[in-house]
Parts: structure tokens; sequence; C-alpha cells
């Protein structure tokens, strides 16, 4: 009954009829009913509405039905419904209220309300209180109402049918139908609703930050609460300066990010400023981001673009605010395509305005929870909660990062090593194409001798526990410095391949002078000394793969040796009548070549020494790093395993690799 009583009734109605909202449940009993909403925010609304006596309890294809303070339910026609969306950043109704007038129902985000509002309406208080509400981190819309006269509904009726049934551009023109209706519009009041952070974003995002990871953070709300939320997960300090881009004009901009480059142009370096932070809203982004993928941008656009991106990869966090999906998009993709190195980008995000990030990011990740799947189901990966992403990038990205490049590195080698042999022995013979190893103990490598080492290496390995993973993140610093995966490593590992080709043909080689000798006394034949030197190079890939595994577990342990054992297996299987008489190419040319070898006493210490001085440079090398220019895993680890009492260093030392 108070001065404001139809203000404070229609505030509630916009609340409780404005929206597409679903009930389910009883509906005749407020206790039991579930809304089913299309974003948390709007479920949250109704409910205080619910809460506050304004009780949507039912509805029909045409009609919402309120109760107000438990009296009769009233009943609102729905005429038309103009969807929120990204660019318009509100949503409006045309109803028929239970009175028999028109009324829109607006509700939507401050900047474009206010635009909006009669010229006669005081909108001051409410603006106030909206940045009010930001600094607290809340999330805020205006609620506003219009009262719209009959003739320019059935005009505007029609121009928004034509929108509606259109072929082409059909989203665009119900933006225009809607643009057309909605003004002069009377501001009823405003909402805030509590977003709170999820449990650990705080400990994950400083976790990450030690991993040497730049955190940006997008998001479509207002400067106050963007900072606020910046503030909340410990991405923003109050130690920090903070530089504000707000201005849309080019040349203001393009002097504030000037300055700032200028004021700044000191700490330029692989490691951001941990005192610099960077704070930037839509409209501003607006005019950086029009070089990003434009061809045609004119100099002065693409130059403005560059220097904004080195002022943000200076700063320790960089908080867009006020963006759309389109514009969070422009941001990944303006790091990807322009920053050098070039770095991989990572976007992660639970609702449908991050799906454009998600997609255009080197990696995106999806987060399930009250704003739909969408997200999932455009990302890479899915996750429950932003805590686990801590888990998901420092222990499995890590693990598979480091396991991915070994493996890769050792096909390789394994590969280069086998055929250099068989180059090295061509050369040795002349050319005569005569060849070392038998066909089919040849095409068992790949698929049996060399095989199951490195697939379980690819499997299980890791060279820290999770729990020291997680303990030490600077540890994840080696794969955005590509340190186990690059062309140094590469060729560090085909020369490998190749000394040993050499060491592991020639020793037999000269130990022999070119023949195996039966007990007999007479030459037992090329075929046994290739299946020698083979025997040789199985085991010693094999023992090799051993030397570079940190986690030794015995069936690691049983892979490998189990590996040798097979190839002696296959050999002398192979060499039985039966199978050389099946798979020889000649005539029985294995028959029995096995049993020639193994039972010379000479040959197993010919290939125990072949194998030793292969790999001994190999172990010496290793145990000189991990002793003297060991890196921080191999701290890391010997801490994991009680063998060091010292901290690991925050930062790798020079020379040397996570």
């Amino acid at each position: 009954g108070g001065a404001d009583a139809d203000a404070v009734r229609d505030f509630f109605r916009v609340l409780s009829v404005g929206h597409t909202v679903v009930p389910e449940g009883d509906l005749a009993d407020p206790a039991r009913i579930v809304y089913q909403a299309e974003s948390p925010d709007e479920s949250a609304l109704v409910l205080a509405a619910k809460a506050l006596g304004f009780f949507f309890c039912g509805k029909t294809a045409t009609a919402h039905r309120i109760r107000v303070c438990d009296g009769e339910p009233q009943q609102f026609e729905m005429l038309n419904i103009n969807k929120f969306n990204s660019t318009r950043k509100r949503m409006s109704a045309v109803v028929r209220t239970p009175e028999g007038g028109l009324e829109l129902y607006v509700k939507g985000a401050d900047n474009v309300m206010l635009e909006r509002i009669d010229k006669g309406s005081d909108a001051q208080p409410v603006s106030e209180a909206v940045k009010m509400y930001g600094k607290e981190g809340l999330r805020t819309l205006i609620i506003a109402k219009r009262t719209i006269p009959e003739e320019e509904y059935a005009e505007w009726s029609r121009t928004y049918h034509a929108a509606s049934t259109a072929l082409t551009d059909r989203e665009q023109k119900l933006m225009d139908a809607a643009e057309q209706i909605e003004r002069d519009l009377e501001i009823l009041g405003a909402t805030a609703i509590e977003d709170k952070l999820q449990i650990g974003v705080p400990e994950a995002i400083a976790t990450l930050a030690k991993a040497r990871i730049r955190i940006w953070v997008l998001t479509g709300d207002k400067q106050e609460t963007a900072e606020n939320i910046g503030f909340a997960c410990n991405l923003l300090t109050e130690e920090m300066d903070r530089i504000y881009l707000v201005d849309d004009r080019v040349e203001e901009l393009k002097k504030a990010v000037d300055d700032a480059n200028l004021k700044w142009q000191y700490t330029k370096s692989e490691v951001p400023c941990e005192k610099l932070s960077l704070i930037v809203d839509g409209k501003a982004l607006f005019v950086v981001m029009r070089a990003v993928e434009n061809a045609a941008a004119t100099p002065a656009e693409v130059d403005l673009m560059l220097a904004f991106l080195e002022l943000a990869k200076m700063c320790k966090a960089v908080i867009a605010c006020r963006v759309s999906p389109d514009q969070k998009r422009q941001i990944v993709a303006m790091v990807r395509l322009h920053s050098k190195p070039t770095p991989l980008t990572l976007s992660i995000g639970d609702g449908a305005n991050d799906v454009p990030m998600i997609l255009e990011a080197s990696v995106g990740i999806g987060i399930s929870g009250n704003e739909g799947m969408q997200a999932v189901r455009s990302a890479d990966y899915a996750i429950a909660q932003f805590a686990y992403l801590k888990r998901l990038l420092l222990v499995h990205g890590r693990s598979n990062y480091k396991r991915t490049s070994a493996v890769i590195m050792y096909s390789l080698y394994k590969n280069c090593f086998l055929v250099s042999t068989l180059f090295l022995y061509s050369f040795w013979t002349g050319w005569t194409g005569t060849a070392i190893f038998d066909s089919l103990m040849l095409a068992g490598y790949n698929v049996g001798w060399a095989f199951v080492g490195i697939i379980l290496y690819g499997s299980i390995e890791r060279d820290v526990s999770a729990k020291a993973a997680l303990q030490h993140p600077e540890l994840y610093a080696t794969g955005a410095r590509q340190a186990d995966f690059n062309l140094r490593v590469l060729v560090l590992w085909e020369a490998t391949a190749f000394v040993h080709t050499v060491l592991c043909l020639l020793v037999p080689t000269y130990c022999f002078m070119g023949r195996i000798v039966h007990a007999a006394g007479y030459d037992a034949g090329q075929t046994v000394f290739g299946l020698c030197v083979m025997q040789a190079l199985v085991v010693a890939v094999n023992l090799k793969l051993m030397l570079a595994t940190a986690n030794l577990t015995w069936l690691s342990v049983a892979a490998y040796l189990g590996s040798a054992l097979l190839f002696i297996v296959g050999a002398l299987s192979h060499s039985t009548w039966t199978l050389s008489s099946l798979f020889a190419s000649e005539s029985y040319v294995f028959y029995a070549v096995a049993m020639v070898l193994y039972e010379s006493a000479a040959t197993w210490l010919i290939q125990l020494l072949t194998v030793v001085i292969v790999l001994l440079p190999d172990a010496i090398l290793a145990y000189l790093r991990r002793t003297y220019l060991f890196s921080n895993s191999d701290i890391v680890r010997e801490m994991d395993q009680g063998l060091a009492s010292s901290v690991a260093p925050d930062s790798p030392r020079p020379g040397s690799s996570a």
C-alpha cells in the first residue's frame, strides 16, 4: 500500500513472468516444484520471486500463471519473447496482463539497459546500487518495463512476424525488431546474484601460476565484478599496479597502451612482472581486435594490436570484462597467431558463451555444471570442477607429455639403429646386396623384440609421483619450453643411434674377423653372424630404454628383459625345420642357425661385450648428468624416494631441463 507498491509489484512480475523457465513437479505445491532454466541465474530469480510471494505455478504454450501471496492464479498471456544472447545482453517479453494492458518486461546488463531508459527516469540510484553490488562480486541485472499502446504493438507485431519467418538472416532481423520496441524503458530496480567460486579455485590458480602458466580471465561480467573475482581467486592483489584500458577511442587507447609499454618496458622477459596487472573492457577490445583476423587491417590497427599484446604479456594477470563470446575467441586467436614463439593456448569454460574460445584454443576444456553441457560437448576434455584442472595439467598433462616425447624419440632411435646397421653392413660388403639379418627376424623387430617395452613405458612411466608433481608445479615448465621434444633432443637421440650402430657392428666383426667359427672348425656362415649382431642390437635397445626409465618396476624390468628372451625363443623356433620350410625365402637358410650360435660360449661373451661397449658411454653420461647436471625432476625424485633432504629450486639449473 505504499507509494512504491506498484513499482514493487511490477518488479516481481517481471521476475516471475519474463523468462523461459519450465516448472516441473507438483505445480500446486510450491515446496515440491522444480524449475528448469537455461541458466542458473534465471532460475534463481524465479525462486527469489516465489519466496517473496510471486509464485510461478504453471505455463502453457501461450501463457504463464502466477499466484500472488497465495491468492488466485493470475494469467499473463505471452505474446512475444525476445531471447537473450551475448550481443543483446538482455531479454524481453511482450505480455498481456490480467488487467488487459500490454507490457514489455525487460531485464539485462546495466550497460545496455541504461542506454534505453526513458529520459524522464532517474537512473542514478539504480546505477550506483549496481556499481556497489559489482564491487561485492555480485552479478547484476537491471529490471525495467514499458507500457505499449495497442496501435504500436499491432504495427510492431507485423515486423516481428516477418523477422521470425524470414528464411535468411533471421537472427539479425529478430534483433533489429527487438531494438525497435526496447526503448523508453521505466526502471523498476536491480537484482544481484552471488556467483560463488568453486571450492579450490584460488589454490588451483595459485598453483598453476607457479607452473609459469599465463592466466587470463575473460568474462562477460562488469568491471567491478570481474575485479572482485580476480581478488577472490588470488589473481589480483592489493600490491599490484593495475593498468585500465576502458576507452573505445583509437587515439586515446593507443596512447594509453604506448605509455604503459614505455613505463614498464624494463620488465619485458619470459617471466611476467609480479606487480603488474591489466584490466580491459569489451569496448576497448573491440578496437584492439580489429586486426586479429583481418587481412585488410591498416598498419595503425596492427600496431595497436601488437602493442596491446606486448603489454598483456608483461602482466602477471589479465582480466577482460564485458566481453562477448566472439571477443573471447578473438583474444585466444590473437595470442595463438601473433605471439612469438608460438604458444600453446588452453581455454576452459562452463557455458555456451565459452564455446567459441574453447574451439579456438589449442586445447579446450569444458566444465560440466549448472551452465549446461554445451562447453563439455565442444571441448577436448571435460572435468567436473575447475580445481581438477590442477591435476589434469600438472600430473596427467606433464606425464603424458614426457612419455609421448620419449616414445617418439625412442621409436625413431631404435629404427635408426636398425636401419643404420643394415646400411653400414651394405657399405662394408661393397654394396653387394647381401642382407645381414634374416627377413623373418627382421620383421619381428617392431612387433616383438622391441615392442613390449616401449608400449609399457608409454603407459606407466613417471619420473616423479603425482603428489610430488602437485607439490612442485614448477616441474611443469619443461612442457612450455618444449625441453623434451625439440630438434636438439632429436639430433641427440639420432646421433646416439649412429654411434651405437658403429659399435654394435664393429665389435663382433673385429672379434671374429667377420665370421663365426663352428666348434667343428668350419665357417658357420654369414646368417649366424647376422643373428649374433641382431641379438646384441635387440638387447642393447631394450637396456637403453631401461636406462631412460626413471620409475623402474618389476613389470617394466620383466618387459625389457622379456623382450630379449622373446628374441631368443623366436630365433630357436625359426631355426627348426618346420618353421624354416614355411617362411624361409631360400632352401631353409635359417635351419639350425640359432643352435649353432648358442652352443658356443664365445658368441655369448662377444654379445655381452658388445652390449657393454654400446651402452657404457650412455650409462656414464646418465650418471654424470644426474650427479652434476641434475634437473628439478632429479631432485624431486630423490626427495620423493627419501634420498635427498633439500628442496627443489624454483627454476631449472642452467643447461638442464626439469
